[in-house]
């Protein structure tokens, strides 16, 4: 329901995290054409079991109106095009708890099952402690001042999600059930 004067992207994340459509590198206006593109590309994932929720942020605070940057080498905290045309808002959608992080050492175990049949359900990553990435983003938006607003579906971290809303300005809306 964009406006066409408005700029957007969708960034996704499990395991993994990138832009949904890995062409399109920036903001881009919400014209009709745009609007729909995202949307088929939206219709057509598949839900996945691991969330990582930092990277999904991280990624978010990194694409501007000309370019996505990688910000695993420039911080976009203080990086001047991220600060100046980066996104103002983020609408941050998931349906679950931090599962994984970039920082993880253990991927190839969280969520399988191990020789005696136990799930590993959580990374040893630091960023998915959700202290950790509050703490994080707080950093990242010191100056940037962009407003997220989050909303959580099914079993998602409540606490989190709430935080994330509240240390930015945004609103924190829970639609499970």
């Amino acid at each position: 329901q964009l406006d066409k004067e408005f700029l957007f992207n969708v960034c996704i994340y499990d395991t993994p995290h990138q832009l949904l459509l890995p062409s399109v590198k920036n903001l881009v206006p919400a014209t009709p054409e745009n609007k729909a593109k995202f949307i088929k590309a939206v219709e057509a994932l598949t839900p996945r079991a691991l969330t990582n929720i930092h990277g999904g942020l991280m990624d978010s605070f990194s694409i501007t109106d000309a370019q996505f940057f990688d910000w695993h080498k420039m911080d976009p905290a203080w990086d001047p095009e991220c600060m100046a045309k980066g996104a103002e808002t983020i609408f941050f959608l998931t349906d679950g708890s931090p599962t994984v992080s970039d920082d993880c050492s253990d991927l190839g175990e969280v969520g399988r099952p191990d020789k005696n049949g136990r799930v590993k359900p959580v990374g040893n990553g630091k960023m998915c402690v959700p202290e950790n990435i509050v703490a994080e983003i707080k950093r990242v938006n010191t100056f940037r001042k962009c407003v997220i607003h989050t909303v959580g579906i099914g079993p998602h971290d409540t606490r989190l999600m709430g935080e994330l809303a509240r240390i930015s300005g945004g609103t924190y809306t829970d639609r499970t059930g």
